[in-house]
């Protein structure tokens, strides 16, 4: 269908109907976005990849190499007390495609990546300091950063890069 709608947009285009061709240049913009993002969707349900206790960074990386080509933008909502601190990166790692995010279980919104980002002020892993409401606002408080795949291999690892990489490629080869 795409394929005629381009053929049809080329010869309003040849006319100077050039209005015409612009709007039919949209819709097919919009259908082959829909498309990538439905196919995304369904890989993604299909391949069924763990993404969660430090795992999430490689399958970001891995989500935008195959599922979107390199375009998206790799987000990471961390802890801001333990990023400016310490340069920890404690939260979650998705990719920013459009005006969604995704991470293994498919396509969210912002709120939800933010909220990893969010930890307990009592969790013993991590030292916000003793003052009771300092501690709830260095807990609480979470910083949207743009990180790049070395920074997030360094801090997370890769060992399972590859092997994320290959089970999305296989699964979209398959559809």
């Amino acid at each position: 269908m795409i394929k005629d709608l381009i053929k049809i947009a080329d010869r309003f285009d040849s006319l100077g109907l050039k209005k015409e061709a612009d709007k039919i240049d949209l819709l097919i913009a919009k259908a082959s976005s829909d498309n990538q993002n439905d196919i995304a969707s369904r890989v993604l349900q299909i391949a069924n990849l763990y993404g969660f206790g430090g795992e999430c960074a490689e399958t970001a990386i891995a989500i935008n190499d195959v599922l979107f080509n390199g375009e998206g933008r790799i987000v990471a909502a961390v802890n801001k007390w333990l990023w400016e601190s310490e340069e920890r990166m404690v939260g979650h790692v998705a990719v920013e495609y459009g005006n969604m995010y995704w991470d293994a279980e498919g396509p969210k919104d912002w709120e939800y990546i933010e909220s990893w980002g969010m930890l307990d002020e009592g969790d013993s892993d991590y030292d916000f300091g003793d003052d009771p409401e300092e501690k709830i606002n260095r807990a609480y408080e979470v910083e949207k950063i743009y990180p790049t795949r070395w920074d997030l291999l360094e801090s997370f690892g890769g060992c399972n890069l590859g092997e994320k990489k290959k089970i999305l490629s296989d699964v979209k080869d398959s559809l």
